[in-house]
């Protein structure tokens, strides 16, 4: 099964990604833009693992995470991966308690990887995915790159994160469906 650990976002944060998405569609930058129920904050993305190995994943996360301070963040700039130079990923960056952020990250990484449960070793990038753009030529992504490089995001909203859930992802032919296996909340220390 395909699994991830993500940070859920409140909905005025939904709303600012959608409101992003729609000025970027404006502009006509055609991407696959991901759906407003589906805006999370991706902490660690699991390869196929099976139902023992989200069962235990579900366990970690439980128990590396109860107790934590309620972290407070602040949207930041557009960015891209791999970069605004050749972007394929879009999204939005992420300021304000990072610190705690990795620390939860490093955490489950740690236990997961301890465990032997297959994650993407990636780097942690926190960021808030807007869509994924389509395959294009390479005249086409140098005119949407300078496009978003010039793109100014005039509003910056603060945020906090509350809960933490391990989600089962089902692909199907209209984008993947969302399925909550295990939810934790933060708490004040």
């Amino acid at each position: 099964m395909r699994v991830f650990i993500a940070a859920e976002i409140p909905e005025k944060i939904k709303d600012y990604l959608e409101k992003i998405q729609n000025e970027l569609k404006c502009l006509a930058i055609r991407a696959s833009w991901v759906k407003r129920q589906n805006h999370y904050l991706t902490l660690i993305f699991f390869y196929e693992i099976n139902p023992k190995q989200a069962k235990s994943a579900a366990e970690i996360l439980k128990e590396k995470n109860a107790g934590k301070t309620i972290i407070e963040l602040k949207t930041s700039d557009l960015g891209a991966f791999p970069s605004l130079d050749s972007p394929r990923t879009l999204w939005v960056g992420l300021t304000g308690n990072l610190d705690e952020l990795q620390i939860i990250n490093q955490n489950l990484r740690e236990k997961l990887a301890s465990q032997k449960i297959p994650f993407d070793p990636k780097p942690f990038v926190p960021h808030l995915t807007l869509g994924r753009l389509r395959k294009m030529k390479t005249w086409q992504r140098k005119k949407i790159s300078r496009i978003l490089k010039q793109f100014l995001l005039k509003e910056k909203p603060k945020f906090r994160i509350k809960q933490i859930s391990l989600i089962k992802s089902q692909l199907t032919s209209q984008g993947p469906i969302y399925q909550n296996l295990e939810k934790i909340s933060l708490v004040w220390q």
